[in-house]
């Protein structure tokens, strides 16, 4: 099954999110295939807080390596948080 799943594209949700109390960020991603269903999740957390902006790029980053070293090469990314911004990393050897 996941042969099949893999020839198809992926989407990568990232979203933010904010702890003052805890002086923390936290950054959620999660995979699903191209029918919806869920195939993937990972949420890590850093500190200190830091600006939206800086977040939403360190998400980003974060989505970008993991998705690398998975080698999901069809993936789509969206920002949970900032709409519908999407950007589309396939690998082509052309």
């Amino acid at each position: 099954m996941m042969a099949e799943t893999r020839l198809s594209r992926f989407q990568c949700n990232i979203n933010v999110s904010f702890s003052s109390s805890h002086n923390r960020v936290g950054i959620s991603m999660c995979i699903h295939d191209a029918n919806g269903c869920f195939v993937l999740v990972k949420t890590t957390l850093f500190a200190p807080l830091c600006s939206m902006d800086v977040c939403e790029a360190l998400g980003h980053c974060q989505a970008l390596q993991w998705v690398d070293e998975l080698g999901f090469d069809n993936t789509d990314f969206n920002n949970k948080e900032y709409g519908s911004q999407t950007q589309d990393v396939s690998k082509k050897d052309d």
